[in-house]
């Protein structure tokens, strides 16, 4: 039967992962830094914060300004945009939604407040519910930027929920073009920078030419996504925690169309998918630059789950003193997780395919794969050279109930026990 259901849910996924190529084809948001790309015309009508009362001085709170312009360019019949125009607006989290057609076009510095007893929540700073082609993008030649001043929420303690993320999408991405994060820089988040919380598991929002920096060493996240699709291409993200998380909640699928590419990750935890219920999957993983990160990439299923994680797909990385670049296993407990006693059925993890693989590790592990013996992993190598970064380092991949396709390219000599294994790319 799980084998069945497996099957039923690759077609679906290759089906859903076409059409979803298919809509790319189509004309998108995106903006290049310089020119608006793909798309017919720029926005019709320009709303400019400061034509609502909006000062820019960094000390005048500019909420209801933004929140005018923002209401003006909605209700608009063509498509519109709100105007940050040079200079330093203070602003206070923000609930946005009815979003329909609109750019939030930034040329200054949006920026939060420092104390969080002036945030009248801590969930969100800017809050996208179910938006509709809305999307936040850097002016072309300036400095765009939003500022999280995340200082205050990190001197607190450090407990579960309590500090807020900068961007929060939530509800159905079903419209396109698809909302997104274009072109600005983002610093210190109170916790992510971005998170997605979706309904739907194979549309979801796109950040590209985004940079974002935080200056905690471990409080401050990049990107969350949770049960929906991902597109990220060109941003560099230097965090103290985890850089980008792939996730699934309780009972929930996300076996779409997620893509992370060209993308550079400095300090901080890597790129982490995390499978707790359900079916996860068709993940691709390309062209990333890891420095000085404690990870590369986890794979990793709750060790009090039940579900399957299959077909992620990391090519062509590069891993610069990275602590341990590949770690997989499904016997971890979620720091969220009480109790995390371990399930009768399990999650299962297969078809992790490594690629066009070079660089350094610090720790003496060049992978760890460990996996529980009544569920082991499977697991592709190939075209993988990671050398100690310093001589008297160990040099080795760790295995434990991980068997798999390898070959002699890989370097240092691969522990994955011998199985047959497809290498090929599921709905690319």
């Amino acid at each position: 039967m799980t084998q069945v259901s497996s099957a039923l849910w690759l077609a679906f996924a290759c089906c859903w992962t076409l059409l979803a190529l298919a809509a790319v084809a189509e004309p998108a948001v995106v903006f290049d830094g310089e020119n608006y790309l793909d798309v017919a015309e720029p926005p019709d009508h320009k709303y400019n914060v400061k034509a609502y009362g909006a000062v820019g001085d960094g000390q005048h709170n500019d909420t209801d300004a933004f929140r005018k312009a923002l209401k003006a360019a909605s209700e608009a019949v063509n498509y519109s945009s709100v105007w940050i125009p040079e200079g330093r607006y203070l602003i206070w989290p923000v609930l946005i939604e009815d979003c329909m057609n609109t750019w939030i076009e930034i040329e200054g510095t949006i920026m939060a407040p420092q104390e969080p007893e002036q945030w009248p929540q801590n969930e969100y700073y800017f809050h996208f519910v179910s938006p509709s082609n809305c999307s936040i993008v850097g002016v072309s030649g300036s400095s765009a930027e939003i500022r999280g001043n995340g200082m205050g929420w990190w001197s607190r303690p450090a407990e579960e929920g309590t500090a807020p993320t900068l961007l929060l999408y939530s509800g159905t991405f079903e419209s396109y073009p698809q909302p997104g994060v274009y072109n600005i820089s983002m610093f210190d988040a109170p916790s992510s920078h971005v998170r997605v919380l979706g309904s739907r598991m194979y549309s979801g929002p796109e950040v590209s030419g985004v940079k974002m920096v935080s200056t905690d060493t471990g409080r401050s996240s990049g990107i969350v996504v949770t049960n929906a699709s991902l597109f990220v291409e060109k941003v560099d993200i230097d965090v103290g925690g985890v850089h980008v998380t792939i996730e699934t909640g309780y009972g929930d699928n996300n076996y779409g169309f997620m893509r992370i590419d060209q993308s550079t990750f400095r300090r901080g935890e890597g790129v982490t998918i995390l499978m707790t219920d359900g079916l996860m999957g068709n993940i691709s993983l390309s062209n990333l630059d890891f420095y000085s990160t404690s990870y590369g990439i986890r794979a990793l299923g709750a060790r009090d789950g039940n579900g399957e994680l299959i077909g992620v797909f990391c090519d062509d990385l590069y891993m610069n003193e990275v602590g341990t670049p590949f770690y997989v296993s499904n016997d971890v407990c979620p720091k969220s997780h009480k109790g995390c006693t371990r399930s009768a059925k399990g999650v299962s993890v297969t078809m992790i395919n490594i690629d066009r693989v070079s660089g350094t590790q610090t720790t003496g592990n060049a992978g760890a794969f460990m996996c529980t013996t009544a569920k082991p992993c499977s697991i592709g190598l190939s075209n993988v050279d990671i050398r100690p970064m310093s001589p008297s380092t160990e040099n080795t991949f760790r295995c434990q109930n991980a068997e798999g396709y390898t070959d002699e390219t890989v370097s240092p000599k691969s522990c994955l026990k011998p199985r047959a294994y497809s290498k090929q790319l599921i709905g690319f």
